[in-house]
């Protein structure tokens, strides 16, 4: 006679806690809430195993970055000074916000055709795109991970081509460091939909925007730190803010770092923070970086 299998608790618990449940604790966080028992246990394990091990930066060459990473800090950008134009931009979702009101609901369902069509624009047309820039924008500071430590286009957009370098951190730790709340970016052909943006579904909106990016950025890999200015303190300049972060686990340097660079490097990292530092090196027979470790 077979034996039926007994269910994990564990396992379903995992499987259960999906990213969206993520966001809703992230704005508990946000707005400066305490976690409860459950909640934080949830995150916990989320972190363990659904997260990966280790994150990484990618940083440009300069004797700032080696001073940033010593002193163990991270750089936070305002949203205004990120690379992507199209960050927190959205469609409106005008359908949903109709459906969300029943008697606007039995009304759209009664029209005509191009009636219902006027209506849908009219609902959209009344969201203030740019007052949610202004609510949210100067709320905000970012900073942005990648899973992969050997892209050929990571190294080379952000990391001086080639000449910089990459810092892993481990995720657990990162993680605690600012709250639990780094999360992963979606990648899509289609701009966010939402649909109400009012003072108690602001702080989701947002968290719902900035996770979506164009498919076209899909090779970073991308988790998101969110941190609130307010968190900032007088660290905060116009650009964004220097805060404290956990300690690195590894260094990279890329395959074109100069020697000035790798010896700043080197007598800067060794004693402080006493982890290994490994050079990149180009396959000899396929487009790949293979980290080689020199401490």
């Amino acid at each position: 006679m077979s034996r039926k299998k007994q269910s994990n608790p564990k396992q379903k618990q995992r499987q259960n806690f999906s990213v969206s449940n993520l966001i809703d604790i992230l704005v508990t966080i946000l707005q400066g809430q305490a976690l409860s028992n459950e909640d934080a246990d949830s995150i916990g394990r989320f972190y363990t195993y659904n997260v990966p091990k280790k994150m990484y930066r990618y940083r440009p060459e300069h004797q700032r970055e080696i001073e940033t990473v010593i002193t163990n800090k991270i750089w936070f950008s305002k949203i205004s000074s990120l690379n992507d134009p199209f960050e927190l931009n959205f469609q409106v979702d005008a359908m949903r916000i109709i459906n969300s009101d029943i008697n606007m609901s039995k009304k759209m369902h009664s029209l005509p055709y191009l009636q219902q069509q006027s209506l849908l624009k009219k609902v959209s047309e009344s969201v203030d795109y740019d007052e949610f820039h202004r609510n949210v924008s100067s709320k905000f500071t970012i900073a942005c991970f990648s899973e992969k430590n050997d892209s050929l286009l990571m190294w080379g957009h952000y990391s001086s081509g080639h000449r910089g370098i990459c810092i892993e951190y481990d995720t657990i730790d990162l993680g605690q460091a600012y709250g639990k709340v780094v999360v992963p970016v979606e990648y899509s052909n289609r701009l966010p939909a939402i649909s109400l943006i009012d003072d108690t579904r602001i702080m989701r909106s947002f968290l719902d925007i900035i996770r979506i990016k164009s498919s076209d950025w899909k090779y970073e890999h991308e988790w998101r730190c969110i941190q609130d200015t307010g968190a900032c303190g007088d660290n905060l300049t116009n650009n964004g803010a220097l805060l404290d972060s956990s300690s690195p686990t590894a260094i990279y340097l890329g395959c074109m770092a100069d020697g000035e660079f790798i010896k700043s490097l080197i007598s800067s990292c060794k004693e402080t923070l006493q982890i290994p530092i490994y050079r990149m090196v180009k396959a000899r027979n396929e487009f790949k970086l293979i980290p080689e470790q020199i401490i």
